[in-house]
């Protein structure tokens, strides 16, 4: 079982010696409708056996000339989620945490009644949605598009400093995670400065990896690096 060949390129990537985030999807659940946006399904038993397999490649347990450091889990609040932090955590061999957070279940949701009915009034089709909120459209019960995107990079915890050393068998520290599709999605769009028509939608068990380099916000995403000059109303809430 192997993930995908452009996450692999991803980690990679990553300059040694810093810290790093893995903004990740879940791994594989059960088929649903396009419509069922249930979040109260797990993971698949190969959902689960993914997962372990991306903890145990971190922990350098199949590439003896790759490992990082994990050192802080966060997870949305649902199964699947949580499942995929427990399972890449199983697989790594390292017993820490796994926080709860919201902002990685629902970071543009200002008010959850005015959102469920927007949502129903177009027919559960998420992406209709994220392509408005791209568009700066004012929508009922959901945070201007600028602010989510900084509640979200503000729940990544650039600039902790604590426990900012990684081991001497480490390449660099990486902290996790675990959210849905839509969220990175939107994240990746606006930062990448993309309609929705133009990147393909991810898969599951995939993710970004993000870092700062001085003030710029770098991202690796399918092989390739970004470089993000935030706008100040961005980089003022997650520095603060």
């Amino acid at each position: 079982m192997i993930i995908y060949e452009s996450m692999i390129k991803n980690l990679k990537l990553i300059p040694n010696g810093i810290s790093a985030k893995l903004l990740l999807r879940h791994s594989i659940r059960p088929e649903t409708s396009r419509t069922d946006t249930s979040f109260s399904l797990g993971l698949t038993r190969e959902g689960e056996e993914l997962a372990k397999w991306l903890g145990r490649y971190l922990g350098g347990h199949l590439d003896k000339d790759f490992k990082v450091d994990i050192n802080k889990v966060k997870t949305s609040k649902s199964p699947r989620c949580m499942d995929t932090s427990k399972m890449i955590l199983e697989g790594y061999g390292k017993n820490i945490p796994i926080q709860e957070e919201k902002i990685l279940h629902s970071m543009w949701i200002k008010d959850e009644v005015k959102w469920q009915k927007l949502f129903e009034y177009y027919n559960n089709d998420i992406k209709i949605l994220l392509q408005k909120m791209l568009n700066k459209e004012d929508l009922d019960g959901v945070y201007p598009i600028n602010l989510s995107i900084a509640k979200m990079l503000q729940v990544m915890d650039f600039f902790d400093t604590t426990n900012i050393q990684c081991n001497e068998d480490s390449l660099y520290m990486l902290d996790i995670f675990t959210t849905h599709d839509s969220l990175i999605m939107l994240l990746l769009l606006y930062l990448l400065n993309k309609n929705i028509l133009e990147m393909t939608w991810m898969y599951m068990l995939e993710g970004c990896i993000l870092w700062f380099e001085n003030s710029i916000l770098c991202i690796a995403w399918r092989g390739d690096i970004y470089h993000i000059e935030l706008e100040y109303s961005i980089l003022r809430e997650i520095v603060l």
